[in-house]
């Protein structure tokens, strides 16, 4: 058995790396089955071979999960999957909720995977770094353009301004198409810049060399810019909160924000400043707009529809605060409830809030599982995580949490879900041994 894992870890290892690089990638080929919908994605192949190799591996690492505090959280996905898995006994759409079910399932079994036996942090951080510069370039051209960048082959959408159904801003007269990348929507392919541009936090700490340092900053650079011009509000603001808690757990838990490191952080805000000034010069009557200042009516619109599902939810768990209206089946009680208000033609949706939807969906029950799944994981690793890329990673998920609180997608999206889980993965991994993390840099504090 040992020879056969060393023979296959690699390609564990690749399959892995390529779900994190394939997670903005919308791509459904025509190779793939269209049925069940979530195995026509592209990403879906990667998935279901790292599965397939863990297991042949005879599901390494599980063993010794099961025998440190890892096992209590294993065993609350299971009594959460369990919960779901059930829920389509009571859901609207049977069908629905057993397919969802089935992906939550996969979502789960992924981040064990990677936590038992997934590649390194740095690793990781590395491909997240590579997706960052990729979809990066596409979204900025896509901006400067203002029309696709003749990608259509690898799943980009034909996103022009004149187009009904495209996220396009109003200010005045004037009008900007936002970029999707190669995703389904220009939050979303934000909401992946957030978590990458905190994952590559890792070489802050651990870079030696100058070239080194210069190449990150215009990582940095390129990736800010393409966040900025996403116009994501959300995922702009979660990645000052990652950010944020990055800080700190360097700081309390790590304590190694030594001169250095200060000198290397205000270099990186001085680019952040940079950028973010850049981006409101360029696009003030945009940002004015996407703000809510003034009565463009399409981002009234926009905040007005989110208050009414938000309602739609309130009145979902008013009537089922136990079970909820089962998994994925939130949009067919919307539509019920739509049809019999003024609202009737709005299109149903999901309610825009991560934490709300696990509620009507799967009531109470289900919510207070999914807290307390989130919580154990963050409680190991807070104690586990000492490898900064670890530390980087843990606050990309926290920042895809925070876009949770005013986006649905890292609950109904099969792509963000693998990112969310997976980094929580990460960072509950066993401690690795790591130079880097024992000597923070002395020297080249560019």
């Amino acid at each position: 058995m040992t020879a056969v894992r060393t023979f296959l870890r690699p390609s564990l290892h690749a399959c892995i790396l390529l779900v994190f690089f394939l997670v903005p990638w919308w791509l459904r080929p025509n190779w793939l089955p269209s049925q069940p919908y979530v195995a026509g994605f592209l990403v879906s192949v990667p998935l279901a071979l790292s599965i397939v190799l863990w297991l042949l591996m005879g599901a390494e690492g599980f063993f010794h999960l099961l025998r440190d505090s890892r096992r209590l959280w294993l065993l609350l996905a299971i009594l959460f999957v369990a919960w779901a898995a059930w829920s389509p006994e009571w859901a609207l759409r049977r069908n629905v909720a057993q397919e969802a079910a089935s992906q939550l399932g996969l979502v789960l079994l992924f981040a064990l995977i990677v936590n038992c036996a997934g590649p390194s942090p740095r690793a990781i951080a590395a491909v997240l770094a590579a997706g960052l510069l990729f979809q990066g370039v596409i979204v900025i051209g896509q901006v400067i353009l203002q029309r696709p960048v003749g990608l259509s082959s690898l799943g980009e959408f034909l996103i022009r301004p004149n187009r009904r159904g495209l996220s396009v801003l109003f200010a005045g007269g004037d009008e900007l198409m936002r970029p999707y990348g190669l995703t389904i929507h220009p939050n979303v392919i934000g909401g992946y810049f957030a978590v990458a541009l905190l994952a590559i936090s890792g070489w802050l700490i651990t870079a030696r060399h100058r070239w080194q340092l210069i190449v990150l900053y215009l990582i940095y650079a390129v990736g800010l810019w393409a966040l900025l011009i996403t116009f994501s509000r959300s995922a702009i603001l979660a990645t000052a909160v990652g950010a944020a808690c990055l800080v700190v757990f360097w700081g309390v838990k790590l304590r190694i924000i030594t001169r250095p490191i200060v000198w290397r952080l205000v270099t990186l805000t001085v680019i952040a400043s940079i950028a973010s000034g850049g981006f409101v010069l360029t696009y003030s009557k945009f940002v004015l707009a996407r703000a809510g200042v003034g009565d463009e009516v399409t981002e009234l619109r926009s905040i007005s529809d989110r208050r009414i599902f938000t309602q739609i939810g309130l009145d979902v768990i008013g009537e089922y605060p136990v079970t909820g209206v089962g998994l994925a089946n939130f949009p067919y009680y919307a539509a019920r409830w739509l049809f019999r208000s003024p609202y009737s033609e709005l299109k149903p949706d999901f309610v825009h809030s991560y934490p709300l939807l696990v509620i009507t969906e799967l009531g109470f029950t289900g919510f207070i599982l999914w807290a307390f799944l989130l919580s154990i994981g963050a409680g190991i690793a807070w104690k586990s995580a000492r490898d900064p890329f670890a530390v980087g990673i843990s606050a990309g998920a926290v920042a895809l949490l925070t876009v949770g609180l005013f986006d649905h997608y890292p609950w109904t999206i099969l792509h963000f879900a693998l990112l969310l889980w997976a980094c929580l993965g990460v960072t509950m991994q066993r401690p690795r041994s790591s130079a880097s993390t024992r000597h923070p840099p002395t020297a080249s504090p560019l």
